[in-house]
């Protein structure tokens, strides 16, 4: 009787402890490519999604491109109550409707608004880039700080930047062939200025610098040109592989990921140290 009695006794104080927190993370904006991987990818995922739409057209395509959606009778209609019940989809017009929306978020994910990243132009047999204009980046920075802003003291800020956008503001931020396809000095800076409020917001940031953006077929195409030996001063990366990277970052709950990482993978990795600072280091010790 004793040990069936300790174990009804175990059983009753096991239930009566709290169960553990689901993960619950924004997404903002959702309606570029790397948004929509991201999404795709917290489908399999026990956490609650938030996805910040700019309006009822694209809250539409966000839950179609993410859930599928279904016709009858010429009437489209998304799949998400059923593919993606954790996925809930807000606008925000207002600071407060924003913060109402990240509230107990355990992490934020500040995407490029429309990915305005470099990317491959759809013709790559000169080696065209198109890159974000100075405007659209400087707005996509302030969209950024207002989802930071409304964020929670004890969210986990994953912000998503641009290789080179770390460099000293004077010097070339990377070999000249990677820093023309990388940003004009301009739109670093503004990417630059977004990393430093981001890291004095007071909340544990990830920050994600990535190479442009490329998409499969066009990685192929790079890859069978000339010799088949793939440049690697490109340095390019798939959408799906960078929102596979925040996503690692996002659901972190050990606390690896802090400070600045270099994605240029599907796993943030911490970028190595510039050989001339730890050249004069090490002549400082000697």
């Amino acid at each position: 009787m004793r040990p069936a009695l300790l174990i009804l006794l175990l059983a009753g104080a096991s239930s009566l402890a709290p169960a553990a927190k689901r993960p619950r993370v924004v997404v903002s904006p959702c309606g570029g490519s790397v948004g929509l991987c991201l999404l795709r990818s917290l489908k399999t995922k026990d956490c609650d999604v938030v996805a910040i739409c700019r309006d009822e057209a694209d809250e539409a395509r966000v839950r179609q491109n993410t859930c599928g959606c279904s016709m009858r009778q010429g009437e489209v209609t998304d799949m998400c109550g059923t593919a993606y019940p954790a996925l809930e989809t807000v606008i925000c017009a207002t600071p407060n409707e924003l913060r109402r929306a990240c509230e107990g978020a355990s992490a934020v994910v500040a995407l490029p608004a429309g990915d305005a990243h470099p990317r491959l132009a759809p013709s790559i047999n000169d080696g065209t880039i198109v890159r974000p204009t100075v405007a659209a980046t400087k707005k996509s920075a302030d969209d950024a700080r207002r989802l930071v802003a409304a964020a929670d003291e004890g969210a986990h800020v994953v912000l998503l930047s641009a290789l080179g956008a770390g460099a000293e503001p004077d010097r070339p931020p990377l070999a000249s062939f990677l820093a023309a396809r990388t940003g004009c000095l301009e739109t670093l800076a503004e990417k630059r200025a977004l990393e430093t409020d981001v890291s004095n917001s007071g909340r544990r940031f990830t920050i994600l610098r990535a190479p442009p953006l490329a998409s499969g077929p066009e990685l192929e195409a790079i890859d069978k040109d000339g010799d088949g030996d793939p440049n690697p001063a490109l340095s390019l990366i798939t959408p799906s592989a960078l929102a596979h990277a925040a996503l690692h970052a996002a659901l972190d709950t050990s606390g690896t990921y802090r400070g600045t990482y270099e994605a240029k993978s599907t796993r943030p990795r911490r970028p190595k140290a510039p050989a001339a600072a730890s050249s004069s280091s090490s002549a400082g010790k000697s």
